[in-house]
């Protein structure tokens, strides 16, 4: 069978929910020489759709090895460290998610500065929501969002992964929705900014049908994450998670990317579903013994969970459990063997399959006792079971996964169903088993409980919700002000500050392109070109008066004596910009202008003399633009530095003084600064600040420093720099045509990378 028929084959197998079947038949395929990633991939789903853990995490391990960029495999590893007993630390469970967010980081884009928009606090604000049918019950919470918005205040768009899903606008017809089904991130970006959203609220996270590369590339000014995921989406260009203080308590922000956005009132939305039956305890129970029940999916189903579920049939003679939506096969087959392995009868377990929604909520009629799953909680199962009026005992943990029981338990009144360990998790559970034997829980009591609770105030939570957006508008507002105030035009940005006349900025273009990207390569064209004589040292200095005040330069040299200096810059190379550095990197990565240069940090050709920069010859590397800038310098406007003060410190060296720079351009960053950053080559007699020495990565760098990382928001990720004065042209460009001749005459010799 070819591959693709075998993967058509699978997924029709798992449409059937014959997993078993799908499983045996690419295992088959692992014998073969050059398994593809997809097969590794796969293979995961399937194990843990079986709750196989151990088998899911190697497969996907294998996937990971092959194909390391893939986003599939990585939102399906992601989705799997939930499940896994060894939970990792918050700094582990963050940096998981800034790799993640790594493969995406470049896509960044600030098209959404063209959108016009008025700058009015009290606004109406366009609200998008992004794949709120991202599975089937997720739309159950997001539809009082989309049926009770207030409509003077904003106006509100849905994007439906599904087409079929747009018949959900009959029922909120004041949303105005689009289908994304199909479309490339791209495709789904155009469609954001043509709608001119104003924030963003991703529903998916890393969930099923996700638009994460989407997200990305920031269509909107403000952009937002909740409910399905709940975790970081390891993003910066998302500026928060909308969550509640119970299943984020303080100190959550260590395992998150995002800000977050605590709500007032719970997180959850519940809307009961339409085909739920009366909240009534079955008629014909089989004698007098105890149910628990298990009904989240498999994958949940850990095996240190089931030893702990065996624990508590040990400790409640007589009592059974209810398993429901476990496939045939190993999946059964792994439950049974753990439960016997613990001294429990067969007898005591009951296995049921698959279920439709209306099923599946006649089915806790039977059932005195849900038992939450840890370390990933249940929340729609854990709603609908006290929608049936049945209790839930919870375990809560540390990561946000795993305390959405406490979260929903809470709201409902009912902490003490909550546990914090897995003794008290048995004691609350065998406590309120004997209380459904005495028939002391009366499950209409509970549903009527949970129907005059904040968990289905929909009314509530959606001006909870529309207030936080309110806010986060207005902060966004507020931060964005002074650089607002410096621009020319409100949204005006410039990529490439290229003022090379005529031919010879063309020339400078094409001569680029064939220029090395490493530094060993930079430091023999430099001889080159020192060896030639400083033609250059004539170039035209820039008299102070062509700025004007309008510029102030923050330097190493001026902050060592806690004063600022006036630059003296070419005003044609600063006219697009509110701020621009000269680092000597060729990238800027997420906003941070010195961990910009990892791998290509150059040197420096400015130099600092009586509080001023004047500028000299320097070279980029593999720039779109020939530049003359290089620091370390920051410049920027002084209105800016005016309404944000950079610290005023008597810095200990350059590295420290950089640091400080490199907190300083976040800030700016977040802000919307339209920032420009400089490439150069080595200069090998000077000491240079060399990040991607001393760090092997631009995340190492911000740990290392203690910065934190803010959310990309209002500049493009490649921006480029400056000018090769007119004066010193002709020098620069016999003496770089020289060394490409050369370069590509010796191509085939493998200069290494420093």
């Amino acid at each position: 069978m070819a591959e693709e028929e075998v993967f058509g084959e699978v997924e029709s197998l798992m449409r059937q929910w014959r997993l078993e079947e799908a499983t045996v038949l690419l295992e088959r395929r692992l014998g073969e020489p050059g398994v593809p990633p997809r097969i590794h991939h796969d293979l995961s789903v399937l194990y843990a759709q079986q709750g196989l853990f151990d088998d899911a995490l190697g497969a996907i391990d294998k996937a990971m090895a092959l194909d390391p960029a893939n986003r599939a495999v990585w939102h399906h590893y992601l989705a799997l460290q939930k499940n896994n007993p060894e939970q990792p630390t918050d700094a582990a469970w963050k940096s998981m998610h800034l790799q993640f967010g790594d493969t995406l980081r470049e896509r960044f884009d600030a098209r959404h500065l063209a959108v016009a928009r008025a700058r009015d606090p009290d606004a109406r604000l366009r609200i998008g929501y992004l794949g709120p049918d991202t599975h089937n019950a997720t739309e159950r919470f997001v539809g009082p969002v989309l049926d009770r918005f207030e409509r003077p205040a904003f106006e509100v768009f849905a994007y439906w992964n599904h087409a079929r899903s747009l018949a959900h606008g009959a029922r909120y017809q004041d949303a105005l929705h689009r289908s994304i089904e199909g479309l490339a991130s791209e495709d789904i970006v155009e469609l954001v900014l043509r709608d001119r959203i104003d924030i963003l609220v991703d529903i998916a996270g890393h969930g099923a049908g996700n638009a994460l590369p989407a997200l990305a590339r920031r269509p909107a000014p403000i952009q937002m994450t909740w409910l399905d995921y709940l975790a970081t989406t390891g993003l910066e260009s998302v500026d928060y998670r909308i969550t509640d203080g119970a299943t984020d308590p303080a100190g959550a922000e260590a395992r998150h990317v995002e800000s977050l956005l605590r709500l007032a009132v719970p997180q959850w939305c519940y809307r009961p579903p339409d085909e739920a039956p009366r909240a009534a305890r079955g008629e014909a129970r089989a004698g007098d013994a105890i149910i628990f029940g298990a009904i989240s999916v498999p994958l949940k189903l850990s095996a240190t969970l089931l030893e702990l579920w065996a624990r508590l049939l040990a400790r409640v003679p007589g009592a059974r459990i209810r398993f429901l939506g476990i496939p045939p096969g190993r999946a059964r087959a792994r439950i049974e063997l753990t439960f016997a392995r613990a001294g429990i009868a067969k007898e005591r377990l009951d296995i049921r399959g698959r279920l439709g929604l209306g099923e599946f909520l006649g089915e806790l009629a039977d059932i005195d006792v849900v038992l939450d799953t840890y370390p990933f909680n249940g929340a729609t199962a854990t709603l609908d079971a006290l929608w049936q009026g049945v209790p839930v005992a919870s375990l809560a943990g540390r990561l946000t996964h795993s305390r959405s029981g406490a979260s929903i338990l809470g709201a409902l009144g009912k902490p003490q169903w909550v546990a914090h360990s897995e003794d008290e998790y048995l004691a609350i559970a065998a406590a309120l088993a004997q209380q459904a034997r005495r028939a002391t829980l009366e499950r209409g009591e509970l549903r009527a409980e949970l129907a005059a609770s904040a968990l289905c105030d929909g009314e509530g939570f959606v001006r909870a919700l529309e207030g936080a957006y309110r806010e986060s508008w207005r902060d966004w507002l507020a931060r964005t002000r002074s650089i607002d105030a410096a621009r020319p035009h409100a949204n005006a940005r410039a990529d490439v500050l290229l003022a090379g006349a005529g031919e010879g900025a063309q020339r400078c273009r094409d001569l680029l392109d064939t220029l090395p990207a490493h530094r060993i390569a930079g430091q023999v064209f430099w001889s080159e070109f020192r060896a030639g004589g400083d033609e250059a040292a004539d170039a035209r200095r820039v008299a102070p008066g062509e700025i004007g005040d309008a510029w102030v330069a923050l330097t190493a040299a001026a902050h060592y004596a806690s004063a600022l200096a006036q630059a003296t810059l070419p005003a044609d190379a600063l006219a697009q910009c509110d701020a621009l550095a000269a680092f000597g990197a060729d990238a800027m990565p997420h906003g941070d202008l010195l961990a910009a240069g990892r791998g290509h940090v150059g040197g420096i050709l400015a130099h600092v003399e009586n509080d001023a920069v004047h500028v000299r010859l320097w070279v980029p590397q593999r720039m779109n633009a020939c530049a003359v800038l290089s620091g370390p310098v920051l410049f920027v406007r002084r209105s800016i530095v005016e309404a944000r003060r950079f610290p005023q410190a008597a810095f200990a060296d350059e590295a420290e003084f950089a640091r400080a720079v490199s907190r300083y351009t976040f800030e700016l960053h977040r802000d919307g600064a339209r920032l420009g950053i400089a490439s150069g080559l080595a200069v090998p007699a000077r000491a240079v600040i060399d990040a991607a020495r001393q760090f092997a990565s631009a995340r190492a760098l911000a740990e290392e420093t203690g910065t934190e990382a803010v959310p990309q928001t209002e500049v493009a990720a490649s921006a480029l720099k400056a000018i090769v004065p007119a004066a010193a042209w002709p020098a620069f460009l016999r003496r770089a045509e020289r060394f490409c001749d050369r370069y590509r005459a010796e191509r085939e010799v493998s200069l290494p990378c420093a």
